[in-house]
C-alpha cells in the first residue's frame, strides 16, 4: 500500500513539474508578468517531457512484465526440482549409485537436471515404485 502511494506521489510530482517549468520559462525576466508567448513555442515545452512520462511508464510496464515472468520461472523451477527429486527418492532403481547421481544431478543443474530427468528416466506410464 505505501509502496503505491509512493508512486502517485513521484507521478504526481513529476506531471506538476511538466506543467509549471513552461509556465516559469514564459515569465518575463524583470519578473513583472509573463511574454507574449504563442501555442506552437509553448506546446514542445509542455508536450514533451509529458512524452517522455509516458515512455519512462511503457519501460516501466515492461520492466515489470519481464520481472513477474522471471519470477514464474524461478518458482516453477524450484518445483519442477523438488518434483524430480521427489520422484527420484521414490523410484526403485536397479543400482543405488545411479539414484545417488540423479538426485546430484538434479540438485546441481536445477531445472535443466529436471527436464533430462523427465526425458531420461521418467514415464507417466510407470509411476514410482515404493522401495520394500
Amino acid at each position: 500500500m505505501r509502496g503505491r502511494m509512493i508512486v502517485w506521489v513521484v507521478l504526481a510530482a513529476a506531471l506538476i513539474a511538466c506543467v509549471a517549468a513552461p509556465v516559469a520559462l514564459a515569465q518575463d525576466d524583470d519578473g513583472g508578468g509573463q511574454d507574449e508567448i504563442s501555442g506552437e513555442e509553448l506546446a514542445p515545452l509542455i508536450f514533451a517531457p509529458i512524452a517522455a512520462l509516458g515512455a519512462m511508464a511503457a519501460f516501466w510496464v515492461f520492466y515489470l512484465i519481464f520481472f513477474a515472468f522471471m519470477m514464474l520461472f524461478a518458482i516453477g523451477s524450484v518445483v519442477a526440482s523438488a518434483l524430480a527429486i521427489w520422484d527420484c527418492v521414490h523410484r526403485d532403481f536397479p543400482d543405488r549409485n545411479t539414484q545417488g547421481v540423479w538426485c546430484i544431478l538434479v540438485l546441481l543443474t536445477r531445472w535443466i537436471g529436471a527436464l533430462v530427468y523427465y526425458f531420461a528416466v521418467y514415464r507417466p506410464d510407470s509411476p514410482p515404485r515404493a522401495r520394500t
